[in-house]
């Protein structure tokens, strides 16, 4: 090799391929997100001692129909868990942190079921502690997967006509992810329900597009 020679590399460029893999995922993380909207709304029909304004969605986990509401977060969790590995199989090069960020985020969905909210009025317990704790980093790591994705499409070409459209729910996801824990401060305890409600809203919405985009696309 001469002194002084200089290589091109080109950048590596991203494409995104949909499979019938990718399909299938896309398929059953929709209906995983369909049984946990059903499973969260007839937790709320069913017990009308919570509070969807001010208290917890997870105060359900801790009531009469608790199962309903472990039954949510395991959808979601799955749901979660399933949406990692569609991306992965889908995008390339591979989103590997947004994938790591979302398989923090199945776990600790799946093993918050295991540790109940302590509820209002009742004395704080190892359970309860452990619960936030779970909690707090289920929240967060959605929201920084949320964030972080559209990066990981801004040069596929198609994701072109999406773009914007995750950039928008990445946004919201990270938005109302800072408005709950705001509003877990005792000072703004009164709409915590309802800003908590709305980011499962967002997460919701979040995972469910891309499955729509790639069953549709």
């Amino acid at each position: 090799m001469n002194e002084g020679t200089t290589f091109d590399i080109a950048p590596i460029e991203h494409l995104t391929t949909v499979s019938s893999t990718t399909e299938t995922l896309a398929a059953m993380v929709l209906a995983l997100l369909i049984g946990a909207l059903v499973s969260l709304a007839a937790a709320h029909l069913l017990d009308r001692g919570v509070n969807p304004i001010s208290d917890a969605v997870s105060d359900y986990g801790a009531r009469e129909y608790r199962v309903l509401y472990r039954l949510t977060a395991f959808w979601m969790g799955f749901a979660g868990l399933l949406t990692a590995v569609m991306l992965g199989d889908a995008l390339f090069p591979k989103p590997t942190l947004v994938i790591l960020l979302l398989l923090v985020f199945a776990a600790t969905r799946g093993a918050i079921t295991l540790f109940p909210v302590d509820l209002p009025g009742t004395d704080e317990t190892q359970t309860g502690r452990s619960h936030t704790v779970l909690a707090t980093i289920a929240f967060a790591s959605f929201a920084f997967a949320a964030a972080l994705l559209p990066r990981e499409l801004s040069d596929d070409p198609f994701w072109t006509d999406h773009l914007q459209t995750m950039r928008g729910l990445g946004i919201i996801v990270v938005v109302t992810a800072i408005g709950t824990a705001i509003t877990h401060r005792v000072a703004l305890k009164q709409y915590f329900g309802l800003v908590e409600r709305l980011y499962y809203a967002a997460m919701f919405a979040w995972m469910a597009t891309p499955c729509i985009i790639f069953l549709t696309t």
